[in-house]
Formats: structure tokens, C-alpha cells, sequence
């Protein structure tokens, strides 16, 4: 019996660390969402969707 209680908490744990690894991933992939740069900006020297050189 005491093997048994033993592996449940064990399992309970592991269940528990990996719920928080899911949260930390989903958290961290919403950061990149927030820190990736807009492509209609012009970050980082590209061009957005405004030409930096006029059109005629």
C-alpha cells in the first residue's frame, strides 16, 4: 500500500510540473507574439507596406 501512495504522488507531481511547463510555453510563445515586430512597420531597416523611396 505504501508503494502504491507513493507512485500516486509521484505522478501527481510530474502531472503538476508539466502543466506548468504547458503554461510557461503558451506565455512565452504570447510574448513573442507581443515583441515580434510589425511587417508593415519598417522595423529593423525593411520596408513595410510604404516605400521608403517615392514612386512616380
Amino acid at each position: 500500500m505504501y508503494i502504491i501512495s507513493v507512485n500516486y504522488f509521484k505522478l501527481l507531481f510530474e502531472a503538476i510540473l508539466l502543466s506548468i511547463r504547458v503554461i510557461f510555453l503558451q506565455l512565452g510563445d504570447m510574448a513573442e507574439l507581443v515583441d515580434a515586430p510589425d511587417s508593415k512597420s519598417g522595423a529593423f531597416g525593411r520596408s513595410g507596406s510604404t516605400p521608403d523611396i517615392p514612386t512616380k
